[in-house]
């Protein structure tokens, strides 16, 4: 892990009359062809799911909103050639065994419980800022360390049932019992591959 790039805008400042603010990106993988990057801050927030029936990635409402409006908003036309669509493998819970469901194919998704673990060592470095646009949407802001911006983010890997997913806490450990899908509050931090 290693660097951040610019890429894509979307709203941030939570000014809509100056235009969308360009998207920070961390770089977490580099491979021969394409590179993994996860956005720098919390950029909006969403329920996991819309409904109270349970569901893994592969049916989430968030993982159509990240695919559908935010992957069309947040780039432009050639941008978007070069956002990968990648086929991502969706594990269980590594704790309580719950089915992740099928592979999906996907331009834009949350990072899974074994990703965060790979790619940040430390629950410091998984501590996230919420932008002022996410603020305005709703996401919940807890104080760390003086930061008074910070919040939790959600994973794609289901949490101890179905009707939950794991999410990241305001001080960067893991929640894997996971949160309702439901809760409005727990934020959303995108990430994709793109061509290198």
């Amino acid at each position: 892990m290693g660097g951040r790039v610019n890429y894509g805008t979307y709203e941030q400042d939570g000014d809509t009359k100056n235009g969308a603010e360009t998207i920070e990106w961390e770089v977490l993988a580099v491979e021969k062809d394409r590179v993994l990057l996860v956005s720098r801050y919390c950029l909006d927030v969403a329920p996991y799911h819309s409904s109270a029936d349970g569901t893994d990635w592969a049916g989430s409402s968030v993982r159509t909103w990240l695919n559908e409006v935010f992957f069309l908003d947040a780039f432009s036309a050639k941008e978007q050639d070069t956002v990968l669509l990648t086929e991502l493998v969706n594990e269980n819970n590594q704790s309580f065994g719950t089915n992740g469901g099928e592979n999906t194919m996907d331009r834009v998704f949350l990072l899974s419980e074994s990703e965060v673990s790979a790619y940040y060592k430390s629950a410091e470095e998984r501590v996230l800022t919420a932008t002022k646009y996410a603020q305005k949407q709703g996401v919940q802001v807890y104080k760390v360390k003086k930061n008074s911006e910070v919040c939790e983010w959600w994973l794609r890997t289901p949490g101890g049932d179905i009707g939950t997913a794991i999410y990241v806490q305001q001080g960067g450990t893991l929640a894997i019992k996971g949160g309702r899908l439901q809760l409005g509050v727990i934020g959303v931090r995108p990430a994709i591959w793109v061509k290198k």
